[in-house]
């Protein structure tokens, strides 16, 4: 299997929309991060701004993890590459698990390492400010992941039934700008674990007006109960493996045509 996820590697590294996309979507969002910076004056401090453009991050965040998901599991099924090495003498749980793994990686780093570079271009621009506070941010970031990873299996699991890297990537796209307005369509977000992503980016807050600055200010309850983390941890794998799994059964069975 390490074979398989190295030239995996290579073959992505090789490409020149690898990178293009990776940077192209975090240049976007750092342009964002600073136009609003300015317009503000300074004023407009690190959880202010991902209070109010988080949906959004996450967004164009998940764009680039399901393109790099799509190209590593489904990308080479045209050229036949996913037979070649099946004809090699690898076992399709390997060429399948390889694929998944290495999806699951990449679309894990690629989040981690934006949400990381646009919070310390933020504080390091306007400080983090007092709304909330950072290490409950970061606790709600972190357990974010399961919902994503959630997701993503299930994405996965999709590209592998599609197998046309370009079907796949343009339904990734539309979910991924669509995935805010998604969680209030209960009936497939519930499904899909929308809800739970829209719940923990979203926090009950008190708001003050002030009439000498003429500014409203604004205190977040950052704060997790026991039932959320491990609701979202034991929902998240458990959906998760069950779409690998009915992935790797489809995959298995599959002609590969």
């Amino acid at each position: 299997m390490k074979r398989l996820i190295k030239a995996q590697v290579y073959q992505m590294c090789r490409k020149k929309s690898t990178a293009g996309v990776y940077l192209g979507i975090l240049g976007m969002l750092l342009f964002e991060l600073i136009s609003e910076m300015r317009i503000f004056g300074g004023k407009l401090t690190a959880d202010d701004f991902f209070l109010s453009f988080q949906s959004v991050i996450m967004s164009f965040s998940f764009i680039v993890a399901f393109w790099y998901a799509a190209e590593i599991c489904v990308g080479d099924f045209s050229d036949r590459t996913v037979n070649y090495e099946v004809m090699g003498g690898y076992t399709r749980k390997k060429v399948y698990f390889s694929r998944v793994l290495l999806g699951l990686a990449s679309g894990t780093l690629t989040v981690v390492s934006m949400w990381c570079i646009l919070v310390g271009v933020a504080v390091a621009y306007g400080g983090w400010g007092n709304q909330v506070g950072l290490s409950q941010m970061v606790a709600r970031w972190l357990l974010m992941l399961f919902p994503f990873w959630r997701i993503l299996c299930e994405f996965i699991f999709f590209s592998f039934l599609v197998k046309n890297v370009y079907v796949v990537m343009a339904v990734g796209t539309v979910i991924a700008l669509m995935s805010d307005g998604l969680s209030s369509m209960h009936c497939f977000s519930y499904a899909l674990g929308f809800t739970n992503l829209y719940r923990l980016s979203h926090m009950l807050y008190f708001g003050v007006y002030t009439m000498s600055d003429n500014r409203s200010y604004y205190l977040y309850d950052a704060t997790l109960t026991t039932g959320e983390v491990f609701g979202t941890i034991g929902a998240s794998v458990g959906f998760g493996f069950l779409f690998l799994l009915l992935g790797y059964v489809y995959f298995h069975k599959d002609d590969l045509r």
